[in-house]
């Protein structure tokens, strides 16, 4: 089968051939512009998002205010449809926890009862949102 292929190759018309390798070429070279342009996007859009992650990261405080879905919705056209399963399912867990852990004081602000908590949802939703 392969020296079938092989001799095909062969005895086919070189111009045929440079066609070919040509539209190859491109096809490839256009994937990777959008695949490229898809990052920037991606990168440009998670800066700010990442950046407030980190800082909650560092300094977790009762006030806190969570991460919204409208901030991340954003994010999702740039994703694959994996990583959007995986980004919706991170933030449906961190805001389950957070409305779990909200109460109001007696000044009326609202607050969570234990902040620590956050952690192991915010290292998730880093890890899915780390640059590219």
């Amino acid at each position: 089968m392969l020296f079938v292929i092989l001799d095909a190759f062969r005895s086919a018309n070189p111009v045929l051939l440079n066609s070919a390798s040509f539209l190859i070429g491109l096809l490839c070279g256009y994937w990777t512009t959008l695949y490229l342009d898809r990052r920037k996007e991606f990168n440009a859009v998670v800066g700010p998002i990442r950046d407030r992650l980190l800082a909650m990261r560092e300094d977790i405080w009762p006030a806190m205010r969570p991460v919204s879905a409208s901030e991340l919705d954003q994010l999702e056209p740039r994703l694959f449809a994996l990583q959007r399963w995986r980004l919706r399912a991170a933030l449906a867990a961190y805001q389950q926890d957070y409305e779990s852990q909200q109460y109001r004081d007696s000044h009326g602000q609202q607050l969570v009862r234990d902040p620590a908590a956050f952690a192991p949802h915010i290292e998730r939703l880093l890890a899915i949102l780390k640059r590219r």
